[in-house]
């Protein structure tokens, strides 16, 4: 018997829909943020100059699908009118980049296929390259960069990018035009002041997605699923658990999808409310496992001190704490240990990641205040920690080193 005989229809019609690179006809509503971000793009077809912008919103607030949407537009636009003049490069920056050099390499070989830049050379050698390309090609540039606090020395290359003109880099009538997209709510506050003026007002905000919001962007793409497919609430079930995780529409459309793969490997005729939710057990899962595999060596082990604290009866631990059984699992790791002011920093890091809480308790009037730490995750997102880490220090169990004392 073949492994395959036994499978049974779909519950898709056409899963594709449901992933993240699908660009909607319809974006429900966004129709005042694609006005906005329309705007920034019309300029370079009238032979104009466009503005730097930065748009910014919350994860799953639908930046990226707005962007991608116009882009799409702006290009047919541009065939119509047989416009040659306003080039675009789209770059995701946690993906394609490490750092200016990096950047303008990729730069200069979307621009021109036949480029064969190379690392290995100071930074303005890189800036010049791309300058000359842009004075000789004659034409602008309008680079769209998603995730654009992820650039590692972001603002030097935002500077020397949104003040080419200015310096005299590039000529007359040839700009480079710079459109941001962040997560961080706070990116403004981070950027350069000689930075920030070159983007002037142009701020773009995106808010969360509405409970109401996300049903309709769920219910835009139900044609994923064959007819009858999918059980009477599904769909507003899925946007509400998404609600409650500020308005991600991303995360409603996943926990969507993920509904179904469950219910196929069920071999289910219909999605049920109950495939959905384990499509958020499973989703949460996988966050964790994302999270922690992303997590250096020594906040891993870090994270692993507390796990053992709260195993041994200490829910609620002090900074102190953590850093002796820290300093104890280094040694049977032969991990070599940080000082107890590092350790206190990765703690800040992890309570920042929200895998860990922390708040300051006095201890009375003469003798200051301790940090309390404990763990915010579910029994069994600790089992899956457990897991890793074991998994993780143990592999990582390579460099012997004399026994001390933590610093303290």
């Amino acid at each position: 018997m073949n492994l395959f005989d036994n499978i049974k229809q779909s519950v898709f019609a056409s899963s594709e829909i449901l992933s993240n690179s699908h660009i909607p006809q319809r974006l429900p509503s966004r129709d005042n943020e694609i006005t906005s971000v329309s705007t920034i793009f019309r300029p370079a077809l009238m032979g104009g100059v466009p503005p730097n912008v930065i748009i910014y919103g919350k994860t799953g607030s639908g930046k990226t699908a707005c962007v991608k949407y116009i882009i799409q537009e702006f290009e047919r636009a541009r065939k119509k009118q047989r416009i040659t003049h306003a080039p675009y490069i789209y770059m995701t920056c946690c993906v394609d980049t490490k750092g200016p050099i990096d950047l303008i390499i990729k730069i200069l070989r979307s621009i021109d296929k036949k480029n064969t830049t190379t690392t290995g050379h100071s930074t303005h050698v890189y800036y010049d390259k791309l300058f000359a390309h842009l004075n000789k090609a004659r034409r602008g540039l309008i680079l769209i960069l998603d995730e654009i606090d992820a650039i590692k020395k972001g603002q030097e290359f935002l500077y020397m990018l949104s003040r080419a003109s200015e310096m005299r880099e590039i000529k007359n009538g040839i700009y480079i035009s710079i459109i941001g997209l962040t997560n961080n709510m706070q990116y403004a506050t981070t950027m350069d002041p000689r930075v920030k003026s070159s983007f002037g007002t142009h701020w773009i905000l995106f808010p969360p997605y509405t409970a109401i919001d996300l049903l309709d962007i769920l219910e835009d793409r139900r044609k994923a699923y064959h007819v009858d497919a999918i059980e009477e609430g599904v769909i507003p079930l899925c946007a509400a658990i998404a609600a409650q995780e500020y308005g991600d529409a991303r995360k409603s459309i996943d926990l969507f999808r993920t509904a179904g793969e469950i219910a196929d490997r069920a071999a289910s005729s219909r999605v049920l409310m109950s495939h959905v939710q384990n499509a958020r057990i499973e989703l949460e899962q996988e966050q964790i496992k994302a999270l922690l595999i992303r997590l250096p060596l020594q906040s891993t082990l870090v994270l692993g001190a507390i796990i053992e604290l709260r195993e041994n009866g200490h829910i609620i631990s002090t900074t102190g704490e953590i850093s002796k059984t820290y300093f104890s699992l280094a040694t049977t790791y032969t991990i070599s240990p940080l000082t107890h002011r590092r350790v206190t920093d990765l703690i800040s890091e992890l309570a920042m990641l929200g895998l860990i809480n922390s708040k300051k308790r006095s201890r009375g009037r003469a003798q200051g205040y301790i940090r309390e730490v404990w763990l915010t995750l579910s029994d069994e997102e600790i089992h899956i920690l457990n897991i890793h880490l074991e998994t993780t220090l143990t592999a990582s169990s390579i460099t012997p080193f004399p026994s001390q004392t933590p610093h303290l």
